[in-house]
């Protein structure tokens, strides 16, 4: 027996218009959940994130992910130097 609700339900197509669904298979920051999670089938999964995409162009989605906070200044990863360059510049004039 299958694991994907579509296949138990034996819906064929994923619709656009319906939203609830669809807004059920997001995360918070608007993306697609994996499907290991999510627990559908492979072929139901793509037709779930074309879904998605086409109620995103229909604006029945946000397509942009909500802002997160950034803390100023960036606090944490440095840039690092390659090795055998110094800072100073080589050769004269």
């Amino acid at each position: 027996m299958s694991d994907c609700l579509f296949c138990r339900r034996g819906i064929a197509q994923v619709d656009y218009k319906h939203v609830a669904l669809l807004r059920s298979e997001l995360r918070d920051d608007g993306t697609l959940r994996a499907r290991r999670t999510t627990r559908f089938c492979r072929k139901h999964h793509a037709r779930l994130a074309i879904a998605v995409k086409r109620a995103r162009f229909m604006a029945l989605l946000p397509a942009e992910r909500p802002p997160r906070e950034i803390e100023w200044p960036p606090v944490g990863k440095k840039r690092k130097r390659k090795a055998g360059v110094s800072r100073e510049r080589s050769g004269g004039a």
